[in-house]
């Protein structure tokens, strides 16, 4: 089975097998600003990557197919919306390890950097 195969014929549509998954939960106070919230997850990625058995690190805010996310409005450029026109848009952060960690293949497109 190729990787694609994973994705298109896959239920999930990345490979779960093999993989730690932990939750954190920062306190909305602490970590109200960006910035903050970016030196945290550096912060506890770093030495993650010296794991010698951990091929990959990643952290997302929301895990695949699990509950949850977040949503915001779109308004896509060139179009003139209303409030209530815009389009509702569910998202997840991720690091650039995330998709490697779950072995989810690029189709098309290119990979996310820092």
């Amino acid at each position: 089975m190729t990787a694609a195969d994973k994705t298109v014929n896959g239920v999930l549509g990345y490979d779960k097998g093999n993989v730690l998954v932990g939750q954190l939960v920062l306190p909305a106070r602490t970590y109200a600003d960006p910035e903050k919230r970016r030196q945290f997850v550096e912060k506890v990625l770093e030495p993650m990557q010296s794991i010698p058995a951990a091929t990959d690190i990643g952290m997302t805010s929301h895990i695949p197919a699990g509950f949850g996310g977040n949503s915001r409005k779109l308004w896509p450029e060139g179009e003139e919306l209303t409030e209530a026109e815009a389009r509702p848009v569910d998202f997840r952060r991720a690091t650039n390890g995330s998709f490697a960690a779950l072995r989810i293949p690029l189709i098309r497109g290119r990979w996310f950097h820092d």
